[in-house]
């Protein structure tokens, strides 16, 4: 089990890490591997999402500190759980009937039903007896049936569901007869849709009326729809290609419904063509083994982990023979399966919860058949009490890891406990993953829950559009079809017990050829290859999500890697079969967007960005169309209020909010501020580059405008309105570039004069300039206001307009800032950020210091924000040392370099009681990973830098109070200066006047083939504090900065104070024992005066 954490871990840390751990760094520390505070911040989100845990963030620093230790913790703490206790069931109230009820009977009632339930035991026995002993006199069993006699009660057997005879599920549903009742508006537009529907696929149409009579085929009659008879045939294909299908009519289609998912790899895919066909150059022949099935069962083994592969001709017969298998080895019988799940068409299965137990799901299905089936609701702790409580009796769990027909529900904690409960009773867990397998990540979902389970079976995508069947899993299961592992040339035999198991089909030569091909492909391609499609899929869903969220329309978007599904609610639940959703699927067939009739979507590896745009304006205008035709299609008032709490309340898929939204808390005290006399540009964050080489002026141009189409943050407008701090985002906004020629001398004058103040109800909040100094030298100057972007904001600008700017594209950004936004209204209000509360204020409690360092002017009765800065670099090898320091000590260098900087300030002012401020980045999760926005909150540190202690000590203090920090750092910092109900001086910040900022800026490193980027020190002029100290790691030193108020200090005392942090540093990398007053800060001539 460690082992495959390990994996699991390596694969969710990989892109977080600076450095991408690999099995040989499972035991070496995450600090080594590049981490920063703010990375292992993100890695404890990560595990606490992954593996259901809250692990302390200081562990994380210290005994937690390699992969190989958190594999261990994940390892031990994973127990479980006792189902029935946690959730308050009583034992004996659960029976086999799906848990659709419990008894209610009174004990006189009970004693009867018992009796006679044993009296019919009884008598049948005695029956049985009889009818032997007639059948060995030789008197034919039809006129002994006469004697058979039906049991009294079968309603307390617990080894069958509650019902037998002729009762199975109702699939009227399938159709639809009815003729609705519309308005003559409604009516005219349907007539005008199927007219022209049937016009533009006329022999689509002819194809079904010619062979109606002679081929029957469901497809024709799937979601049957009287009032849509007209244009209720399916669309005849001839040719498909990539992302792309197209009819007999010549229409042109993308398809979304990829062969019901097949075809994830495209239609009709270039190298899976070219293997078939060399394949078919050497035969397809049956009978002997083929050379190429050994190899394909290698490549399955090798991408999912699977032990051990057998094939078959469909899902279908995959679940039958898992099935098969499970009562084989486990030498019981029934078997659990969940409402909701599809796992083929094998009658043994096909059973649904009746009224008073299960029940087949159609007619044709015998009861004996699925008499052993046991039918739960998925992702119920009721479920999980029912197998823990008749776990013994259960040959297998048969699930779904997600549903295809709930996509949003994406269960992980229920599968952790489902697989803990199965593995404690010896039954087989069975993961159907024909739709889920290879798509969500090559390892399926059992790498992506990090799941092992017992047998899993695949098709589907596996074979590139070939029929194909998998059953896979650990070799104890899969023995069973073939007596196990046996050698050649020693006393080895098979000794398993083995299951009936054939097809004359199964590892079909074209079948084998074009599976290899595809694994081959997908192996070659790596993770990337379903990263890309997943977030183009999260990306339209949420686009679309957002705009049905505007409109109002009732619909949302529910999805899991690549499969998504149209999800009406309320009054237009699809179980209601509301007209509207079959108008909507035929409005996007005739703008060619192509779905089937189970509506179950699909996006390929072939999809691209273009296609999905089209398909998002294909379904708004569809929607458009449908109102203006006369079909409301709304939320009413009562389904508004309700909304998403039955059928979206389990969904792991976000919804984006309406676009005219409160401002967040970060953006509202950065409003008030950027309003306050001459402090706008305060708050400006900016950057120069010296550009060297040939510079495309247009392509610059298109390189920003897409940034900012791409990006909500800076099309915001920011705003009050009735009182209320409110940001709109704009649909478009223009992003004009200045474009001048200046003198290498002119450049800061340039810049200083370029930096003025914006105006925050007008977008863009970005401005770009581009000075020519001469044929081969610009100087790039970008200029954004705060509110809308943050530190690590910029690097994704700058990373993002390398990416454009080469022709490259960035990933699609999944969610937009106006999403956290609306997060943070319900997270603030949350019982975790309450708990963070009480602990800042138990830090502030007492008497606050107020940092008086020696200033070269008197201070003020107002603050005044008039500042400068000074720049330096600590080298590759001081930088090395101090990251060697920070190795040894288990910190960070974050944690060293504000130790060090609270020394100086100690120092300085004579005080042993410092509080600093520190940025952080409050990006939740890596769903915001790529958005661009203002996600700081500021951190307080309070620490006490007392002479007598050494440097090590003081460090220990530091990395405690950060993680500390760290663990409570979503509480915002404008609410906790009003909750302290500090006494404002005006001359000073409240609660701190000194600032620490490290940032990691190899992300802002630019490198063209033509062109050298060179970043350029922009002299500000002004300081938000009296003292910032900001540290830059870039391409393996230091850049320093001292950002500090004139009117307080002198340029050479900030110089001076430069040199002593330096001297500072170089102590406690030789000597982090030395007692903090032994610190040498000053320099040789200092001293001697």
């Amino acid at each position: 089990m460690k082992e495959s954490i390990h994996n699991k871990l390596i694969s969710l840390l990989k892109d977080t890490l600076p450095k991408a751990p690999t099995i040989e760094d499972v035991n070496t520390s995450l600090l080594s591997l590049g981490a920063d505070s703010l990375i292992i911040l993100r890695i404890k989100s990560i595990l606490d999402k992954n593996f259901n845990m809250d692990i302390p963030l200081k562990d994380l620093f210290n005994n937690l500190n390699t992969i190989d230790a958190i594999a261990g913790h994940i390892s031990s703490h994973s127990s479980v759980p006792t189902i029935l206790q946690e959730n308050n069931i009583n034992p004996d109230q659960i029976n086999d009937s799906g848990l659709n009820h419990f008894s209610s009977q009174s004990d006189i009632e009970y004693i009867f039903n018992q009796q006679l339930k044993t009296a019919s035991e009884t008598i049948e026995s005695v029956i049985k007896q009889q009818l032997h002993f007639l059948h060995q006199k030789g008197i034919p069993l039809d006129k002994a049936n006469a004697l058979k006699m039906t049991p009294l009660s079968n309603h307390y057997s617990e080894s069958e569901p509650l019902t037998e005879g002729n009762d199975y599920a109702d699939h009227s549903l399938l159709t639809n007869s009815k003729t609705e009742q519309l308005s003559n508006k409604q009516i005219h537009f349907i007539n005008e849709l199927i007219q022209q529907y049937s016009s533009q696929t006329k022999q689509s149409k002819k194809h079904a009326q010619q062979y109606h009579s002679v081929l029957s085929d469901w497809i024709n009659t799937l979601n049957y729809r009287h009032t849509l008879k007209e244009i209720q045939y399916p669309i005849v294909a001839n040719k498909s290609q990539g992302a792309k299908i197209w009819d007999i009519d010549a229409n042109e289609y993308i398809d979304i419904a990829m062969g019901y998912g097949v075809n994830y790899l495209g239609n009709s895919p270039v190298f899976i063509k070219k293997a078939i066909s060399e394949q078919l150059q050497n035969g397809f022949h049956l009978g002997p083994q083929f050379e190429l099935t050994g190899k394909v069962s290698e490549k399955i083994s090798e991408l999912t982990g699977v032990e051990r592969v057998t094939f078959c001709n469909s899902g279908t017969e995959a679940v039958m023979c898992a099935i098969r298998i499970a009562r084989t080895v486990t030498k019981r019988n029934k078997i659990v399966i969940f409402s909701g799940s599809y796992h083929g068409t094998f009658d043994g299965i096909l059973a649904v919860q009746g009224e008073n137990g299960t029940i087949p799901s159609s007619p044709g299905i015998p009861y004996g058949t699925i008499k052993d089936i046991i039918v739960l609701d998925y992702d119920s702790p009721k479920s999980l009490a029912y197998i823990q409580s008749k776990g013994n009796e259960l040959a297998a769990v048969l699930t779904e890891p997600v549903q295809s027909r709930k996509p949003g529900i994406q269960p992980q904690e229920f599968l952790t406990q489902l697989r803990q409960i199965t593995a404690q009773t010896g039954t087989a867990l069975i993961f159907d993953e024909v739709i889920t397998g290879f798509r969500i990540c090559q390892g399926g979902a059992q790498a992506h829950f990090n799941i092992r389970a017992d047998i899993v079976v695949y098709g589907k995508i596996l074979a590139g559009g070939m029929p194909i069947g998998v059953v896979a899993g650990k070799s104890k299961f899969l023995n069973a079809i073939d007596g196990g592992r046996w050698q050649f040339d020693d006393a080895s035999f098979p000794s398993e017990k083995t299951t009936v198991f054939g097809g004359t089909f199964c590892k079909h030569p074209l079948t084998m050829a074009a599976s290899l091909a595809a694994l081959r492909f997908m192996k070659k391609q790596g993770p990337e290859l379903q990263e890309k499609t997943n977030q183009l899929t999260a990306y339209f869903a949420n686009t679309l999500n957002a705009y049905f969220e505007k409109e109002n329309v009732p619909i949302r978007i529910h999805y899991f890697a690549s499969v998504f599904r149209f999800e009406s609610f309320g009054k237009y639940e699809l179980l209601l079969q509301p007209l509207e959703m079959d108008i909507l699927f035929y409005l996007l067939m005739y703008k060619g967007v192509y779905t089937w009739e189970r509506r179950i979507c699909f996006f390929s590896i072939d999809h691209t960005e273009q296609d999905i745009q089209y398909i998002i304006k294909a379904v708004k205008d569809s929607i458009l169309e449908m109102r203006q035709g006369g079909f409301t299609f709304a939320i009413d008032s009562q389904t508004n209020n309700n909304k998403d709490k039955s059928s979206h309340e389990k969904s792991n898929n976000f919804l984006i909010p309406e676009k005219n939204i409160p401002m967040s808390s970060h953006q509202k005290r950065l409003f008030v501020l950027a309003h306050l006399e001459n402090k706008e540009t305060h708050y400006h964050i900016n950057g120069a580059i010296i550009i060297d080489g040939d510079l495309d002026i247009e392509r610059l141009k298109k390189s920003f405008q897409e940034i900012v189409n791409r990006h909500e943050s800076l099309r915001t407008a920011f705003k009050v309105q009735e009182g209320q701090f409110i940001q709109k985002v704009h649909e478009s906004v223009d992003c004009n570039i200045v474009l001048t020629k200046i003198d290498q001398n002119q450049m800061d004058a340039f810049i200083d004069k370029f930096v003025v103040p914006f105006d925050l109800s007008c977008p863009p909040l970005i401005r770009i300039a581009v000075a020519k100094i001469s044929t081969n030298r610009h100087l790039l100057v970008i200029d954004s206001h705060h509110i809308a972007i943050d530190g690590y904001s910029f690097n994704i600008i700058v990373t993002e307009f390398l990416l454009l700017y080469k022709g490259e594209k960035p990933e699609p950004v999944l969610n937009q800032y106006s999403q956290y936004a609306i997060l943070e209204q319900d997270h603030i209000l949350s019982e975790n950020v309450k708990k963070q509360e009480q602990y800042w204020i138990d830090c502030f409690s007492d008497e606050l210091p107020v940092l008086n360092l020696p200033c070269d002017y008197p201070r003020q009765n107002r603050q005044n924000y008039q500042g400068s800065v000074i720049y330096f670099k600590l080298d590759s090898l001081q930088t090395e040392k101090l990251k060697e320091l920070a190795n040894r000590t288990h910190t960070t260098l974050f944690m060293v370099l504000l130790s060090a900087y609270k020394i100086l300030l100690s120092r300085l002012s004579g005080q042993e009681d410092i509080i600093i401020g520190t940025p952080i980045d409050c990006r939740p999760d890596d769903r915001f990973e790529k958005t661009i926005g203002m996600f700081v909150n500021t951190l307080v540190i309070r620490s006490f830098p007392v002479g007598s202690k050494n440097f090590q000590t003081f460090l220990n203090e530091v990395k405690d109070r950060c993680i500390e920090a760290y663990t409570n750092h979503e509480y915002p910092f404008d609410v906790l200066v009003n909750q302290l109900n500090i006494q404002r001086d005006m001359s000073r910040n409240p609660l701190f006047d000194v600032q620490f900022v490290f940032e990691d800026g190899n992300q802002r490193i630019l490198k063209t083939e033509n062109m050298t980027f060179t970043t350029y020190d922009i002299q500000k002029k002004s300081s938000m504090f009296d003292l910032t100290l900001e540290v830059i790691e870039r391409e393996g030193h230091l850049d320093v900065s001292m950002e500090y108020c004139t009117k307080l200090f002198k340029d050479e005392t900030i110089n001076r104070w430069a040199d002593y942090l330096i001297n500072i540093l170089n102590e406690i990398v030789k000597r982090s024992d030395l007692c903090i007053s032994d610190i040498e800060m000053l320099p040789n001539e200092e001293k001697i005066n």
